[in-house]
């Protein structure tokens, strides 16, 4: 891997020395500086100076917004925090000018960085409530998770642990809903070391030992480097020296593979502290050698004078006091320059043991008295910060009652406002079906009308037909009777002349035959059925003609 990294830089540098071209150029500068920037990290800064410069020349959004993140990145990681929030802060007006509040959050979160650097944890929170304020407008999962992340190291560095610990492990809880390994590995990193602030050491190995294998996974060297340090120190504290050996030792040979010098330095640092414990000079020697060479290329003036510290006690152990005090004087000139309160003390009851050592006890007392006064302020100091930790306990709980009251009452009009919007929702279903079943309803009635419609006009129909059949079967047995009687008529009027003409015998059998005619004209049940049929067709028409004109005979009805 590192031969291909080989491979890829000679190509950049090749690529930059040829290119002639201003866009190209910076976008080259762009990829040397993600390759420098851990393990050289002012040659990385110098070049994305010359990216910046170029970029800004060009006028192009996109490609100077990414130097304007490379370039706060470098001077984070060089220390340069004056220039770091100068930068950020003139970034974010560049953002607003360009449209990109989106990305507006993210330097305020940089902002409150510079605050846990320099252990300024108000200034932090400042940074961190305008940082929200842009995520309640453009959320962004990932940069909330780095908020509480920075939420966390402000309120560790006030001593506020309660609060510390519930800022990380949702810090971890929002890495792992968004599935982002890579932020896991941080958010347990710092868990891992506010449990190690407040002694709850299995705590502290469990969340480092995950960092550790979502470094692994994401093949960050780096990452692997500062866990495994801390997790020596904690193996040193407990005494388990293999353990803690090895894993200095190993975060040492990858801060080497990646050039990471602090990571050197501060595990060399605490090999020296780990064989002073166990009173083995010898193997501590090339570690302290390294610390000194590394803090004098770096200018870490604490860490130099810690080690000159060390190699003042080693010699009181050997019993070679000349040695001891010529390395506690060039100790006692570099830890004046030293100010970090906490530091500053341990170094003053550090030469307290020293000049006691090197039989000196006037300063041994002075620096005695100097540790004590620093202790005795920062007693006080941790004592305002229980008070205002109390304090903010205090008024969070009662911001979060007042909170709850609300939300309570939020959610109860909430639920009025569902049962108002259900009860109008029922209504007017049953309003709805209200009227659907009138609709329906309605519809069968008309229906139903229009089928006994159909049904009347079928039977008037078949009325109709069946009276124009009867009329017509009336009509046909009146022509009927009328032949008939004709006939009968004629053959009477036939019989009368046969008679005048025949002698007595025939006279009687045509007389015979006579009455026989008539008494067939005269026939009742043929004129009956016909009366029947003629009353079926024209109702009570012989009634209203007999109450009209009085009776009939038979013959003049017929």
């Amino acid at each position: 891997m590192l031969s291909s990294q080989s491979t890829r830089l000679d190509s950049l540098q090749a690529k930059l020395a040829t290119t002639t071209d201003d866009r190209e150029r910076a976008i080259v500068l762009h990829e040397l500086f993600d390759m420098y920037v851990y393990s050289a990290p002012d040659t990385a800064l110098q070049l994305v100076e010359e990216a910046f410069a170029i970029t800004a020349e060009l006028g192009e959004i996109a490609i100077h917004t990414a130097s304007q993140f490379q370039m706060g990145h470098a001077l984070y990681v060089t220390g340069n925090l004056d220039r770091f929030k100068d930068h950020q802060l003139a970034f974010i007006n560049y953002l607003k000018e360009t449209d990109q509040e989106h990305d507006i959050a993210p330097a305020y979160r940089n902002l409150a960085k510079v605050g846990e650097s320099r252990g300024q944890p108000d200034s932090s929170l400042l940074y961190i409530d305008l940082c929200l304020e842009y995520l309640a407008s453009y959320p962004d999962s990932v940069t909330l998770g780095d908020v509480h992340i920075s939420k966390c190291m402000a309120y560790l560095n006030k001593g506020f642990y309660a609060f510390a610990t519930e800022e990380i492990l949702t810090a971890i809880r929002i890495a792992e809903q968004i599935n982002r390994p890579d932020k896991e590995a941080y958010a347990h990193l710092n868990a891992g070391n506010v449990f190690t602030q407040v002694n709850r050491d299995s705590a502290a190995i469990y969340h480092y030992s995950e960092a550790l294998d979502f470094f692994r996974k994401d093949n960050n060297l780096i990452g692997q480097s500062h866990v495994l340090n801390n997790l020596g120190q904690l193996y040193r504290s407990a005494e388990r020296w293999d353990e803690a050996i090895t894993a200095h030792e190993e975060s040492i040979a990858l801060a080497e593979k990646v050039n990471h010098r602090y990571n050197q330095l501060a595990n060399n640092m605490n090999l020296v502290k780990l064989y002073y414990a166990k009173d083995e000079y010898e193997r501590a020697r090339p570690h302290v050698s390294s610390t000194l060479d590394i803090s004098r290329e770096i200018n870490h003036v604490f860490a130099e004078a810690a080690m000159l510290r060390f190699e003042s006690r080693f010699a009181i152990r050997r019993g070679d006091l000349i040695s001891a005090k010529s390395f506690a004087q060039l100790a006692e000139r570099l830890g004046e320059a030293y100010y970090e309160p906490v530091e500053q003390g341990e170094l003053y009851y550090e030469m307290a043991e020293i000049m006691e050592g090197i039989r000196q006890p006037a300063k041994a007392l002075a620096y005695l008295k100097k540790g004590n006064e620093v202790s005795d302020s920062l007693y006080t100091i941790e004592q305002d910060q229980k008070v205002e930790e109390l304090k903010l306990i205090y008024e969070t709980e009662k911001k979060d009652a007042a909170i709850a009251i609300l939300n309570k009452q939020t959610e109860l009009d909430a639920t009025r406002k569902r049962a108002l919007w259900g009860g109008l929702a029922l209504l007017a279903l049953l309003s709805g079906v209200f009227i659907y079943s009138l609709i329906q309803r309605k519809r069968k009635k008309e229906a139903l009308l229009t089928a006994e419609k159909m049904i009347e006009v079928e039977k008037r129909k078949s009325t109709e037909r069946e009276l124009e059949f009867k009329q017509k079967e009336l009509t046909a047995k009146v022509l009927q009777l009328a032949r008939k009687n004709e006939f009968l008529s004629s053959l009477e009027t036939e019989i009368v002349d046969l008679k005048s003409s025949v002698d007595s015998t025939v006279s009687k059998t045509t007389q015979r035959i006579s009455r026989m005619i008539n008494r067939d004209a005269d026939d009742d049940g043929e004129w009956e059925q016909f009366g029947r049929e003629f009353s079926s067709v024209h109702q009570d028409f012989l009634d209203r003609l007999k109450s009209r004109f009085g009776t009939f005979s038979k013959s003049e009805m017929r």
